[in-house]
C-alpha cells in the first residue's frame, strides 16, 4: 500500500478512534483488502500544522499544557459568544473590529488536541524536528511577494480577488496540499475504489484525487492535473 495512503490511515484512525485501539480494534478492510476509510470524517483541531516558532524542538504538550490549551480555544469562543450590552460605552475606534468579518455563528473552531502514539503533539509536523517545513526552493516566499504585488487590485474586478473568495478552492489549506483544518468547513468524504482514494471536502466541494497503485509512471495524457496526487 502507498506510503502517503498509510500515512493518512494512521493519522485518522489515531486522531478519531483512539478508544477503538484500547478495545483490540480490527482495522476493517474494503472488499479488495485494503483498510477501508470510506465515510464522513472531520479533521478541526487545536493542533497546528506547523509548529510554533517559540517551542523550538519540544514535539509534545504534557497532559496539563494540553488540558490549558484546549481550555484557551474553548474560552475564546465563549468569550465571542457572550451578548453585547446595549448598554455599554461605544469602543475606541481603534479597537472597533473589522467590516464584514464572519460572526461566530458561522466558525467551527477546532477546540481540542489529538492524541497521535499516546503524545499531544504540538504540531502535525514532526520531521524536521524544529516541526516546520523548510523552504524548498531558496527565495520561494520573496517570488510570492512579487507575484502578488504585480497582481490585479484586488478592487478592479474579479481577477483580483482570490481563488477562494471567488469559490473556485477553499481557502487556506482546506483543500491541500497538505489538507489540513480552517476555522469552519472541515468535513470530507473519503471514497475508495481499486487503486484509487477520492477525498471530497465540504468547502468549494473540492475533490482530490490519490493513486495508491504501485505503478507511479505519469499518465500518458497531456493535460494539467488539478488537486490529483
Amino acid at each position: 500500500m502507498d506510503r502517503r495512503l498509510s500515512a493518512l490511515a494512521i493519522a485518522l484512525t489515531f486522531a478519531f478512534n483512539s478508544c477503538a485501539f484500547a478495545q483490540e480494534f480490527q482495522t476493517p478492510l474494503t472488499e479488495w483488502g485494503v483498510p477501508d476509510l470510506q465515510g464522513n470524517w472531520k479533521n478541526h483541531t487545536v493542533m497546528p500544522f506547523e509548529r510554533p516558532r517559540e517551542l523550538g524542538t519540544k514535539q509534545a504538550y504534557t497532559e496539563a499544557e494540553a488540558m490549558v490549551l484546549e481550555h484557551s480555544a474553548q474560552q475564546t469562543v465563549e468569550d465571542d459568544n457572550v451578548p453585547l450590552d446595549p448598554n455599554r460605552s461605544a469602543p475606541k475606534l481603534e479597537a472597533l473590529p473589522p467590516v464584514g468579518n464572519y460572526d461566530l455563528f458561522w466558525t467551527d473552531r477546532g477546540m481540542f488536541l489529538p492524541t497521535i502514539g499516546g503524545e499531544f503533539r504540538t504540531s502535525a509536523v514532526i520531521d524536521p524536528a524544529n516541526g516546520r517545513i523548510p523552504e524548498r526552493i531558496a527565495g520561494f516566499r520573496d517570488r510570492m511577494r512579487d507575484l502578488r504585488a504585480s497582481s490585479p487590485d484586488r478592487n478592479d474586478g474579479p481577477e483580483g480577488r482570490g481563488l477562494g473568495e471567488r469559490c473556485l478552492i477553499a481557502f487556506g489549506n482546506s483543500s491541500g496540499p497538505v489538507m489540513s483544518p480552517v476555522m469552519y468547513n472541515s468535513h470530507m468524504q473519503i471514497v475508495q475504489s481499486p487503486g484509487y482514494v477520492n477525498i471530497i471536502v465540504e468547502m468549494a466541494h473540492d475533490a482530490r484525487i490519490i493513486k495508491i497503485t504501485d505503478d507511479r509512471s505519469p499518465s500518458s495524457a497531456a493535460h494539467q492535473k488539478w488537486l490529483c496526487d
